[in-house]
């Protein structure tokens, strides 16, 4: 099925008799999946049968229990391949979830045939998992997402059962591989920015870890015209707590836009649902802060003991944004804090973004962030709250593409002190982690979360098929609800599928290697 030419590269956990000699060279294992594809590949039993050599390898290949493990990696438009395990695992996911049934209220017979899946943890699977990435020309030391098919029946060879479902495979795989490449290819966009700052202005960018387009924590510092700034001033005046944004009225790419120090804009006043129909120059843009928010960039987890953000603007005008250090995550930024320190900040040192802990606030135990309709009443970011701080150098300054270690600076900070929150705040839990795709296995895409509302529906659809507690799911909720932090919330159903159609059993149409070759070859 994958081949140097094809955008998609498909491995079977189960390596080739060629791949398993030592001294075998690429051009020997790629002789061997020729011969395959010629001597077994759409030939039906009696031939098979007939070929003495073909019967050989063929009882040489794929798994010898009645389940096949395999899993998939894609190639850029530029034939370049992907290097990045998340990725990969996020291609594999949504494999996955196009060929399984995920929620209660899908139609099994919209789907074609059935895959599981697993997760080859570091861990457990160490040398063997690390050999599957490496063939598959991944980098790094993230679990595997891998894609596994049950065998059900010893006649599946007969006829082109196997080939047909190689074939809806390949179709399905090459859809999500087009919409990984989008994902993962820069392209000109419309970028959002919270304005900060009332002297002088600070743009706090709006990312997304979803696009490459917007792939970036980028803070920056930029001129308004004349009468755009007394109409922002005016509109702070009237309604202090109302976020003010603005947007580049031409689709661009973000680090073009920044190289050209201007660019053409819109103003939101109403919270970002409207932009004015006036555009205006945005100039003498300078970068402040500029991180890669790609997977290369994340940390394993989240600080445990604080809670960071970026500090910049002035000693007289000071801006907070939180730092996206892994993900998900909660775009939280505030503009003209209220900072008392022990020892005053150099001036320098706001111009050139500072790191800001809050002391007492522990953002590990609050990970992921709900949805912002369902934040907790006490939740900690908001107008007039007071925290301890820390404040210290930006030293991860040239690591704009790698985590970056904050417990090593947290003992030795340049000044403490307090600070309190003003009124112009911004919150955000759901856009930058947002997928323009349904995403029903959340978060994390190498594990197996599932949501507490899912879980309520598929145990409320159980008890209604036994007719018992029919009227209450696992959660003592029925489906379509759910509660959160003592409020009860609706949770959207998935809809049907008009016109549905039989479905192809995965496990009964496949043979112990016949599907592993196909997929492998």
């Amino acid at each position: 099925m994958s081949t140097e030419d094809t955008g998609h590269v498909v491995k079977c956990l189960n390596l080739l008799p060629s791949e398993k000699d030592p001294n075998s060279t690429p051009e020997q294992v790629e002789a061997e999946k020729q011969y395959i594809r010629d001597y077994i590949i759409g030939k039906d039993n009696s031939e098979i049968a007939a070929n003495e050599k073909a019967m050989v390898l063929l009882n040489q290949l794929g798994s010898d229990l009645n389940i096949n493990a395999f899993t998939c990696n894609f190639r850029y438009s530029d034939g370049r391949i992907n290097e990045d395990i998340e990725e990969a695992n996020y291609l594999n996911r949504r494999v996955f979830e196009r060929l399984s049934v995920t929620h209660p209220d899908e139609d099994p017979r919209d789907t074609p045939f059935y895959l599981t899946s697993t997760v080859f943890k570091g861990e457990e699977y160490g040398k063997c998992a690390d050999t599957l990435k490496e063939r598959l020309g991944l980098k790094g030391d993230q679990d595997l997402f891998v894609l596994r098919n049950v065998v059900m029946s010893p006649f599946s060879t007969d006829g082109c059962f196997v080939q047909n479902l190689a074939d809806i495979f390949t179709e399905v795989l090459n859809d999500e591989i087009d919409n990984v490449r989008r994902r993962n290819e820069e392209l000109a966009d419309t970028h959002t920015f919270y304005i900060m700052g009332s002297d002088k202005i600070y743009l706090d960018y709006l990312p997304t870890f979803h696009k490459a387009a917007g792939r970036y924590q980028l803070l920056l510092s930029a001129d308004l015209p004349l009468d755009v700034m007394l109409e922002y001033k005016s509109a702070r005046d009237e309604n202090p707590a109302a976020p003010i944004f603005l947007r580049n009225t031409s689709p661009g790419v973000l680090t073009d836009m920044v190289k050209q120090t201007q660019f053409e804009a819109s103003i939101s006043f109403d919270g970002g649902n409207t932009f004015d129909s006036k555009n205006f120059t945005v100039s003498n843009i300078k970068s402040i802060k500029n991180r890669s928010l790609n997977n290369s960039a994340q940390n394993s987890d989240y600080p445990s003991t604080y809670s960071p953000f970026y500090l910049i603007g002035t000693p007289e005008e000071p801006h907070i944004s939180h730092m996206l250090l892994a993900h998900p995550n909660a775009q939280l930024s505030a503009s003209n804090v209220q900072l008392t320190l022990d020892s005053p900040l150099d001036t320098k040192l706001y111009n050139s973004g500072s790191i800001l802990f809050l002391n007492d606030v522990r953002e590990k135990t609050m990970q992921p962030f709900p949805e912002k309709k369902d934040l907790s009443p006490n939740f900690f970011f908001q107008p007039g709250r007071e925290f301890r701080v820390s404040v210290y150098e930006d030293v991860f300054v040239n690591d704009y593409d790698k985590p970056i270690d904050l417990d090593s600076i947290k003992d030795n900070p340049i000044t403490t002190g307090t600070l309190k929150l003003s009124n112009y705040l911004y919150v955000d839990t759901e856009n930058l982690n947002y997928e323009n795709m349904v995403e029903p296995v959340p978060f994390r895409y190498s594990g197996h979360l599932m949501r507490l509302e899912t879980k309520d529906s598929w145990a409320y659809k159980v008890d209604s098929r036994l007719g018992t507690q029919a009227s209450s799911g696992a959660s003592g909720t029925a489906p379509g609800s759910s509660f959160q932090d003592g409020k009860k919330t609706e949770v959207r159903q998935p809809e049907k599928k008009p016109d549905s159609k039989p479905g192809i059993g995965f496990g009964a149409h496949l043979g112990r290697a016949g599907f592993d070759v196909r997929l492998g070859l």
